[in-house]
């Protein structure tokens, strides 16, 4: 476990990380080995966009913080793997691996868009939802290994399914409805704006994908080895959705067969 809590140079930002990362090997029997692993990730800091590029900005302090206190940009990520491996023969082995990940984001700013013409009025903009990603992935694979005369040969034909979910709710108000704020005497305290005049979303993106892999690594001499492998079949198919304007993508297919080689 690690926690990590940091207080960067400029005023008022603040990040606060936390990670734990257990681990479990077992091995079943002589020829088949299962390894569970887990990954926790939580991420809170002060969100920051940096300084707008203009000239009166190196009249401020560096450390100069142009948003709010209550920026916040925030993660939780949990992740497991699993591994399993077996031996059929000394020739022949079996490898899987299955994984999940969950994501789930939270943020909410002002972001400084430009310096109005008085040279210290910094126009800005809000922008905040929550987000959130879901990734879960099953691969197999057959590895075999043989010879033909002297040519040695290390064969694998894998199978990999994936699906893919990402979608969030996303708010942002342009510089009209934003509060301002002073570049050398900056006030804080301001309210997001009461109207989201720029953009209002809620999609939803999802991939699903199954691919048949072939590959042959031959060894033609003990320094020369050749690689030779391809994607046989690929099924995609894909969905999005903007739930805010009733427009859903129909679902798409797409089947491909493809020799490649490297």
């Amino acid at each position: 476990m690690q926690s990590l809590r940091l207080e960067q140079a400029q005023e008022l930002l603040r990040s606060t990380n936390l990670a734990i990362a257990p681990a479990l090997s077992y091995k079943i029997g002589d020829a088949t080995t299962l390894t569970l692993e887990y990954e926790y990730l939580k991420l809170d800091r002060t969100y920051y966009d940096g300084l707008p590029p203009d000239p009166n900005i190196f009249k401020a302090p560096i450390s100069r913080f142009l948003g709010e206190p209550g920026d916040r940009f925030s993660k939780e990520t949990h992740s497991v793997f699993l591994n399993v491996n077996h031996r059929f023969s000394e020739n022949i082995r079996l490898r899987s691996g299955f994984s999940v990940t969950l994501d789930d984001s939270e943020e909410s700013e002002f972001r400084p868009n430009s310096i109005d013409s008085d040279g210290r009025t910094v126009l800005r903009r809000f922008a905040g939802g929550p987000g959130y990603l879901q990734n879960y992935s099953l691969q197999n694979d057959l590895i075999s290994n043989f010879s033909t005369g002297s040519i040695q040969h290390q064969v694998l034909v894998g199978l990999e399914w994936n699906k893919y979910i990402y979608g969030y709710d996303f708010l942002r108000s342009s510089t009209s409805v934003t509060p301002s704020i002073d570049l050398f005497n900056p006030v804080y305290g301001a309210f997001p704006p009461s109207e989201f005049d720029q953009a209002a979303s809620r999609d939803r993106f999802e991939r699903n994908t199954i691919a048949l892999y072939l590959q042959d690594q031959i060894t033609l001499l003990p320094n020369l080895k050749l690689l030779v492998g391809g994607l046989l079949l690929e099924l995609l198919q894909l969905y999005r959705a903007d739930y805010l304007r009733c427009d859903i993508h129909p679902k798409t297919i797409r089947a491909s067969i493809q020799a490649n080689s490297w």
